[in-house]
């Protein structure tokens, strides 16, 4: 059974299916394809995603719309919303799954409509480390657990499935919301899905096709959150998700106002949060790094990095040690006006990087730059909430701060590890002249983030000395110049 795609019916050019050939009948030969099935064979074809695809194969008396056999994965269009047809496709999916298919359905109009998406969401789903979308039978409600509990206490709400499912959803929501998120950013976005699905045993993938698709929306998000500090959460992640590439666009400002509408909250707070992200998202990238009180001692070169002539090698590593110990020491505060200072730190850390080499760098290049090693600004910050949502952070929200702090060390490391490989990769990357490839990039980008998290570890109590002693207004108004 389908869940309806919202707002937009069947288009009427569209005609369904017929029904399934009986089991006891041998498949008929092929039919005329519809325009949704045609549009989709076009992308499908060739082997363009990498693997093979099948259309109108038979297999136990039905005739498959499209089916990738070397994954076991089946791909249906449907173009009829009545009882029958609904019936029938159940059972279809079900003797489908008992052999061993996974199989992913959209209407016509989702393929007509939203292409790329229904693409992207079979890319997911080709991905062996992907759980299997699965559309839930009925009138789909993706918060759907409503049994009666506890109320929580006002001092001391507590996170749950429901409340984790919501958040995810808003930030995805705000992820997407300026419609322009070009393919490189929703990658990323997809890629931390499947991480986070497999470091929670959830199924974010699957919410991430459904916000893709727009099957689920703001107002069941929004209706999940029961607690005021958890909708204070959520607008303030939403905030500086649509900041994270800067400051938000208008379709992004419609969204974070009818959120806060949604949420039930003040407009002339949510208006002021809104401004003091915007604030830091247009902070200049040519400033100065903060320093640390005192620096740390022997922080080490990279492994395997070169001796290069021109600016001091050493001085550099300082720097981005100190950048990283100062990102990671933000992950431990409370406020959400920390999470938003990292991204403007990082990029300040490339820019100072790059003009030690001797290139004058802007925002559209620094941004570009991560983008290419796998860097994308808002699916950053996606993943460093995703990451406290998975990893207990965010599981007791503490108080009027709007946040919550349990298991600390999940959203420092990331943050750590993330700006000294982002640091490293740029020394390299411009001090060979800006000659590496992306592919060269990425590698390496990979590598040095892993060798930062056996580095995190060895400064954890600078970090957190950091995290004591830091004034975060001061911090801010340094960022903003």
């Amino acid at each position: 059974m389908r869940n309806a795609f919202p707002c937009i019916d069947p288009a009427p050019s569209c005609t369904a299916k017929p029904p399934p050939t009986p089991r006891s009948s041998p498949p008929t030969c092929a039919r005329t394809l519809t325009d949704a099935e045609r549009k989709l064979w076009q992308r499908l074809r060739g082997r363009q995603l990498g693997i093979k695809f099948r259309r109108q194969h038979p297999f136990q008396g039905y005739v498959l719309d499209f089916v990738c056999l070397e994954q076991r994965l089946v791909v249906e269009v449907d173009g009829s919303q009545h009882a029958e047809a609904m019936q029938q496709d159940a059972a279809r999916t079900e003797v489908l799954t008992r052999a061993g298919f996974r199989v992913l359905r959209f209407w016509n109009n989702e393929v007509l409509m939203e292409t790329d998406a229904v693409v992207e969401a079979i890319v997911g789903a080709l991905n062996p480390s992907s759980p299997p979308h699965r559309t839930p039978p009925g009138n789909f409600s993706p918060f759907p657990s409503r049994s009666p509990r506890p109320a929580p206490t006002p001092s001391e709400p507590r996170m749950n499935p429901d409340h984790t499912r919501a958040l995810l959803t808003i930030a995805l929501m705000a992820a997407f919301a300026d419609g322009h998120q070009d393919a490189r950013e929703r990658e990323h976005v997809r890629r931390i899905a499947e991480s986070l699905s497999s470091a929670a045993g959830a199924d974010f993938i699957t919410l991430y096709q459904d916000v893709l698709l727009r099957r689920v929306k703001l107002e069941d998000a929004a209706a999940a959150l029961d607690a005021p500090e958890l909708r204070q959460l959520a607008f303030e992640t939403a905030v500086g998700v649509c900041d994270a590439d800067g400051h938000h666009s208008a379709d992004e400002t419609a969204f974070l106002e009818r959120l806060a509408a949604l949420l039930g909250l003040d407009a002339g707070r949510a208006h002021a949060l809104v401004d003091e992200a915007d604030a830091l998202a247009d902070a200049p990238v040519d400033g100065a790094l903060p320093p640390l009180p005192a620096d740390p001692a022997a922080p080490p070169p990279a492994a395997s990095a070169a001796t290069t002539p021109g600016p001091d090698q050493a001085e550099l590593d300082r720097m981005i040690l100190n950048a990283s110990i100062l990102n990671g020491a933000l992950e431990l505060l409370p406020q959400s006006l920390a999470s938003w200072a990292i991204i403007p730190l990082q990029t300040r850390l490339v820019y100072r990087v790059g003009k030690a080499h001797g290139f004058e760098l802007d925002r559209g290049h620094i941004t570009d730059f991560l983008a290419t090693i796998g860097v994308g600004l808002t699916s950053q910050y996606v993943e460093q909430f995703g990451r406290k949502l998975v990893g207990g952070l965010l599981g007791k929200v503490l108080g009027k701060t709007g946040r919550a702090l349990g298991s600390a060390a999940t959203g420092s490391a990331f943050s750590f590890a993330t700006t000294w490989a982002l640091g490293q990769v740029a020394k390299r990357y411009y001090s060979g002249g800006r000659k590496l490839d992306s592919a060269a990039l990425k590698q390496m980008f990979a590598g040095l983030t892993d060798e930062a998290r056996g580095l995190q570890s060895r400064y954890q109590p600078q970090i957190a000395e950091r995290a004591r002693t830091l004034d975060l207004k001061q911090l801010t108004a340094q960022l903003r110049g």
